[in-house]
């Protein structure tokens, strides 16, 4: 049995056409990207920035892309746009409508995976985290539309019963594809980590930030909801869902709060004997290790934060002071790849967004006095002993909190320590 996990990033050509990625070292099963308005490959902060955009793609094949799209500037309101695409896992965008990047899986290949340009304006950083190995035997990246009602909602076709799920959306209030923008009063990236002991969601609403404007931004957490989603002008939810049930040809979901126009959301299933973990940690007092207990060595996973503390209900929103919220991308082979925004509505319009690549998770705030911006930092760890090492070197000192989705091999090893594990990470066939 095996799991397999890179993490890393490529910049796309300025020419459509097939772009091969390489150096993986194992052929991927699934494969979920990161892009941002950020598009420099090394890391980087833009302060005061005029544009902040986010989007999450997803594929287990040729025939299975998806992605979404949303961004929102310091101005008037009219260069807040959302996308969203069925047949294209990479997408990015600019606010003045115009698409800088569509792409979708050609090939899952021995050392990587080709990716097919269909449109390249300019030059654009991806981040990636490619899964594979025996212990994934079910992959499926899928699209569904909310219930518009409370109640269970079953999710199907997805060929196998997940033992995780990963979906979001930048809320366009309507199920159609949009290659084209979609400009609303604002943006609400949302992202949710579902398993069957747990679920973590987050969104994040904002509005374009100018001086004018009276209610600017929301951002809402929970745990132990499978999804959550606002609006600028409340701190509750009107979107609100548990998981019911993981089954044989997909999951339900029980709404106990359901807006009246159904929107689209994507993701991606995974299933097999590999093992999962979803949860939180909590932020230490001082720049310490803290340790999440688990079963097994974690090879990848995926993290967020809003930059605040949270419960294990309703987080509750904020609205008219500042957002920090972070989501990042990580794996044992490859580090971190986390893109972090902070927006505050003071004497003017200010912006701080950024990408940290192979270094660090962080949430940033634009009120630091530091060069980078950042208020907390860590660096995750798996490779001795059974837990996930979240090692912080930077802490706000109010204690916020980060949401995790960690997997990792099915085998426990005999003892702590990693031996065996760390031969298997040189020697993947063992």
């Amino acid at each position: 049995m095996s799991f397999f996990a890179k993490a890393g990033q490529f910049t796309t050509p300025v020419s459509t056409g097939d772009y091969a990625v390489t150096g993986l070292g194992f052929q991927p099963k699934a494969i979920i990207f990161k892009l941002t308005e950020v598009r420099a490959s090394a890391d980087t902060h833009v302060f005061n920035g005029i544009v902040q955009g986010i989007g999450f793609g997803f594929t287990s094949g040729a025939s299975d892309n998806y992605s979404w799209f949303g961004l929102t500037d310091n101005g008037s309101g009219s260069d807040v746009k959302q996308y969203r695409s069925s047949v294209d896992c990479l997408f990015s965008a600019t606010q003045l409508s115009s698409v800088r990047v569509k792409g979708r899986l050609a090939s899952f290949d021995t050392d990587g995976f080709t990716i097919n340009l269909t449109t390249a304006m300019s030059a654009t950083n991806v981040e990636y985290l490619a899964l594979g190995g025996s212990d994934i035997t079910g992959a499926k990246a899928f699209a569904f539309n909310d219930k518009t009602s409370t109640g269970t909602h079953p999710i199907t076709g997805i060929g196998f019963e997940p033992k995780l799920v990963v979906f979001g959306d930048a809320w366009t209030n309507t199920t159609t594809e949009l290659d084209a923008a979609a400009t609303n009063s604002s943006i609400r990236p949302q992202l949710s980590f579902v398993t069957a002991a747990n679920s973590v969601s987050m969104v994040m609403a904002v509005a374009p930030l100018n001086a004018s404007s009276s209610t600017l931004m929301t951002s809402l957490r929970t745990d132990n909801q499978a999804l959550v989603y606002g609006f600028i002008s409340s701190s509750a939810p009107v979107t609100l869902a548990t998981l019911s049930s993981m089954d044989s040809d997909g999951f339900t979901l029980n709404y106990s709060a359901a807006f009246a126009t159904a929107t689209r959301r994507c993701g991606l299933a995974l299933g097999g004997s590999f093992r999962v973990a979803c949860g939180s940690v909590t932020e230490p007092g001082t720049a310490v290790d803290e340790d999440v207990t688990l079963d097994f060595y974690p090879r990848a996973g995926l993290l967020m934060s809003q930059g605040r503390v949270d419960t294990t209900t309703m987080a509750g929103g904020t609205s008219n002071i500042e957002i920090d919220n972070s989501w990042g991308l990580w794996a044992l082979d490859g580090g971190h790849y986390t893109t972090s925004w902070s927006a505050y509505q003071g004497t003017g319009a200010e912006m701080l967004s950024g990408n940290n690549q192979d270094d660090t998770f962080e949430v940033l705030d634009q009120t630091a006095t530091n060069t980078a911006g950042a208020v907390s930092q860590f660096t995750l760890d798996g490779s001795s002993n059974l837990n996930a090492n979240f090692a912080f070197s930077l802490v706000t000192g109010s204690g916020i909190e980060i949401a995790y989705l960690l997997f990792g091999e099915s085998f426990t090893p005999a003892g702590a320590g990693g031996d065996r594990y760390n031969y298997r990470r040189t020697f993947p066939g063992f």
